[in-house]
């Protein structure tokens, strides 16, 4: 006989009894669920840098401090879901189907690490464009006019309207 183990066999716990695999695509989804998890604490914390402002006037602290829990809380969740499917028979995605999805991600991760330096303005039109292009529109006026709208709607509602200041980085004054 070999000491070899088979594939087959799963090991026992310490606590007897077996213990079930961790699927790759499991153990993925709660690294994913994880970084999900860490990203909205980050931006709980960085939310504490702007007031909060009362209920009948909110601060600009809200909406990132909500939309940070709510990433929290979904992250956990997949972190610590049971699973309740047979791994086994789950079939990935490909790179071709999980391509645009994870650009786009890299798109908003540089989006985010940007603010600073360019400004909300800036780096805004600079991720519509981007996500204009993977999301296949190719005609340069359209991709200009959509990402100068939006970024022009923004400032409109947020600075004009609600009075929030967006940070304007090192073009602070050149844009507006």
């Amino acid at each position: 006989m070999t000491d070899a183990v088979s594939n087959d066999r799963v090991p026992p716990s310490p606590e007897g009894g077996t213990r079930s695999p961790v699927s790759p695509g499991r153990r993925w989804r709660r690294v994913f669920g994880a970084v999900g998890a860490l990203a909205g604490l980050v931006q709980i914390v960085a939310s504490t840098e702007y007031g909060f402002g009362t209920i009948r006037t909110p601060g600009p602290a809200i909406f990132p401090t909500v939309t940070g829990v709510i990433l929290l809380v979904c992250g956990l969740a997949v972190v610590f879901e049971r699973e309740s499917v047979d791994t086994r028979s789950v079939i990935l995605p490909t790179w071709a189907q999980t391509r645009k999805p994870a650009l786009l991600m890299g798109i908003i991760v540089v989006y985010v690490l940007v603010i600073p330096v360019l400004g909300v303005t800036a780096s805004s039109w600079l991720m519509f464009i981007a996500v204009g292009l993977l999301l296949g529109q190719r005609s340069w006026w359209k991709l200009l006019l959509a990402a100068t709208l939006a970024v022009v709607i923004t400032r409109l509602v947020f600075v004009t309207l609600l009075r929030v200041p967006l940070p304007e980085g090192l073009l602070r004054g050149f844009l507006w």
